[in-house]
């Protein structure tokens, strides 16, 4: 047999067995890639098997996996800081959509949940599929962290029948604190501070079962006091 019947004999067994290839679906305003899929081929066929997406400078952001005609998450899916490092792993099979086996890493690579806890879960995906709001038990005791989609911890805290108690803290998509206030049965109730983008306090009070009262302080970008106003 010569080599071009060889070729002709694999030619439709490739074909059935089908091959993979990437198409990117968004871009940055500069033109470098956003959305990446990874499909399956098979003659006219193809369906989408992976999704990769990166951050503008080109850092990868998340790596996740799909099967079958339905794309349904499968295998394991990882998820990273805006600096390369591994922010989170989870498992994605039929049983278990939302994930399980779930990891998440600090920027020094070790358990970003580091204190003792009796379980884990995450409770929410945010519209990009990534950790949006993950339920830490200890005891009795419920604490909420909620993420944006880069990996940065948006807001802190516990619930108690459903509704904010406690203190609770959110963040700056940066990093950087933006509020921290003070919760009873779901209500704001003690002290609350909002601060700017450059960490400094843009305004300061006292709510009370929701209503703000006593004297309030506003600064500038600077972090002078300009003003207070009294309830």
């Amino acid at each position: 047999m010569t080599r071009n019947h060889l070729i002709l004999l694999l030619l439709p067994l490739l074909a059935a067995c089908g091959h993979t290839s990437e198409e990117v679906i968004a871009t940055y305003a500069d033109g470098a890639k956003m959305l990446v899929n990874q499909y399956k081929v098979r003659g006219e066929s193809r369906t989408r098997i992976g999704e990769t997406r990166y951050y503008a400078d080109g850092t990868l952001q998340y790596e996740k996996h799909f099967t079958g005609k339905d794309q349904q998450p499968t295998g394991t899916w990882r998820y990273y800081y805006s600096d390369g490092k591994p922010f989170a792993t989870g498992t994605f099979d039929k049983q278990h959509k939302e994930g399980t086996d779930w990891h998440f890493y600090n920027h020094e690579g070790k358990d970003l949940f580091s204190e003792d806890y009796d379980s884990l879960r995450v409770a929410e995906l945010s519209e990009m599929l990534t950790p949006a709001t993950i339920i830490v038990s200890r005891g009795d005791s419920k604490t909420y962290y909620q993420f944006y989609s880069n990996c940065t911890l948006r807001s802190l805290g516990q619930l108690k029948d459903g509704q904010r108690d406690g203190h609770w803290v959110f963040y700056h998509p940066s990093g950087q604190i933006q509020t921290e206030a003070d919760f009873v049965d779901g209500k704001q109730h003690g002290n609350y501070t909002v601060y700017r983008e450059n960490g400094l306090p843009y305004y300061r009070g006292t709510y009370s079962h929701g209503q703000r009262v006593g004297t309030w302080e506003f600064y500038d970008a600077q972090g002078n006091l300009t003003h207070t106003q009294s309830l």
